[in-house]
């Protein structure tokens, strides 16, 4: 069976292919409501289905996010790319989530990864940024939100912690309230 194209749902809704993009796009121009109902119905008459690798070749963009983190199967990491996924569900936007695994390459990998597939916005947790991965940053105009770590090169919005602070905050409370000996028990450093 052949490709249902724009084309032919524009010649069933008895429209031209821009209003049919119109109608897809919610924009940019308006479309009369009776329109609008012509080209839904022929959509949904024909399958048609938008071809979405198309549509980021022409505007050079996708509706996807990336999100890296250093591992997605400790429960933090899980929650945030929980997280990330359902505000970018409500966006209309995709995430996709690679995992580093604490090693600095497949970070790397990651990075020119996404950022080839010319996503919108990438969010990177970076257990030790290095120069590499500083490079492919600083190589690509993508909107990008640094978690954990942002080395001086770079001046993207970054959320750093300050966790020897908080530690000491931490270990000053419980020994404040009477606890004798405190001990932290973690994972790979």
């Amino acid at each position: 069976m052949a490709k249902v194209t724009r084309d032919d749902v524009a010649r069933l809704a008895g429209t031209s292919t821009a209003v049919v993009s119109y109608v897809i796009n919610n924009g940019p121009r308006p479309v009369a409501p009776a329109t609008r109902e012509r080209v839904l119905a022929a959509i949904k008459q024909l399958g048609y289905r938008p071809d979405r690798v198309a549509q980021a070749m022409a505007s050079r963009r996708t509706d996807l996010i990336g999100l890296i983190v250093p591992d997605a199967r400790q429960p933090f990491f899980g929650e945030m790319a929980h997280a990330v996924e359902q505000a970018a569900s409500e966006r209309g936007k995709m995430v996709l989530v690679g995992n580093s695994d604490y090693v600095a390459e497949r970070e790397v990998h990651y990075l020119r990864a996404f950022l080839g597939m010319r996503v919108s916005g990438l969010i990177l947790v970076s257990h030790a940024l290095n120069d590499l991965a500083a490079a492919e940053i600083d190589a690509w105009d993508a909107r990008m939100v640094l978690l954990h770590e942002r080395p001086e090169a770079i001046d993207d919005v970054a959320v750093v912690t300050d966790d020897l602070g908080g530690a000491r905050l931490a270990v000053r409370h419980l020994l404040d309230h009477g606890n004798a000996y405190v001990a932290c028990v973690g994972g790979t450093a």
